[in-house]
């Protein structure tokens, strides 16, 4: 399977030979969406694709001292694991892993969409420009330690509050590591698509997402041509047009869901989905549950 076949790390984890190995994965869909995984590795070869997230590893706990050697842009590294030695996979960036030892290990993955909407327009081009110092070596910072010790006990509940504290300690946890990566993101700004462009697409959506809204619609309302919308609008966002869209239709429904008493059917209709079974796949996609699940634990927040 091709890397832009996995939609992320997590994906990528269930459908590899890492499968073999005991794991848990959990996720928050706050405003600053991500994704974790625990697992109990045995020692493996493998390598990783280039993905659009930023990979933090800690490991837990090891059996006995081993060594850990990786590769990443033609550059190999070695050195000895150690518990509470992290390191960082810097997005759209290959890596190969060589591990000898039994160990517990937990991985936090930041999505590209999540980094560019927590530093906006401060947010580089190349998102793998970011933490590049901290995929070099291991390193140990006991506050970052504890913050993602914590964001996987926070997110093991998806509750509104849940998701609130992760999306704070999501941007401590950023903060944190662009201060030890030493990284000036006023030297890395950029302005993919300027404000009122991008305003004037949102107002857009808001006022017809209920209708059918295609790429050509949204590349007019911003004065671009189809296709210099559409990668600006990544570049700015972290996710494209469509999917930013499909997001914004999927918190609609979930608001309605947990607000009114209509029907699924009638919910995926005013938000602008196809079918009922359009909103759910949807919804499976972006919080992970079904809208009946949804409605049963949200129900009249």
């Amino acid at each position: 399977m091709s890397d832009n076949q996995w939609s992320s790390y997590s994906d990528f984890y269930l459908g590899s030979p890492y499968s073999a190995f005991p794991q848990e994965h959990r996720q928050s869909r706050g405003k600053f969406p991500f994704l974790m995984v625990q697992s109990q590795q045995t020692p493996h070869n493998f390598s990783d694709p280039a993905l659009p997230e930023t990979l933090i590893a800690l490991p837990l706990s090891i059996e006995k001292e081993g060594d850990l050697i990786w590769s990443m842009n033609g550059k190999r590294y070695q050195q000895k694991i150690r518990s509470g030695s992290m390191i960082v996979v810097p997005a759209n960036t290959k890596s190969d892993w060589e591990v000898n030892v039994d160990r517990t290990l937990l991985v936090l993955t930041l999505p590209n969409s999540t980094i560019s909407t927590l530093l906006g327009g401060a947010c580089p081009m190349l998102f793998q420009d970011l933490f590049t110092p901290l995929a070099q070596e291991t390193w140990e910072n006991p506050f970052i330690e504890s913050m993602i010790r914590q964001l996987w006990i926070n997110s093991q509940s998806q509750s509104r509050m849940n998701s609130f504290c992760g999306d704070g300690l999501v941007t401590v946890i950023v903060g944190q590591l662009l201060l030890m990566a030493g990284t000036d993101i006023e030297a890395h700004s950029r302005i993919a698509l300027p404000a009122w462009r991008l305003n004037r697409v949102k107002d857009y959506i808001e006022k017809n997402y209920s209708q059918n809204i295609a790429i050509t619609d949204l590349a007019e309302v911003s004065g671009l041509s189809v296709r210099h919308f559409s990668r600006s609008f990544q570049l700015e966002t972290g996710e494209t047009p469509l999917n930013w869209l499909m997001k914004f239709r999927t918190d609609k429904a979930t608001h309605l869901l947990t607000t009114s008493d209509r029907s699924i059917g009638d919910i995926a209709k005013i938000c602008g989905f196809s079918s009922q079974s359009h909103l759910t796949t949807s919804m499976k996609n972006w919080v992970g549950i079904t809208p009946l699940h949804w409605r049963k634990l949200h129900r009249y927040e």
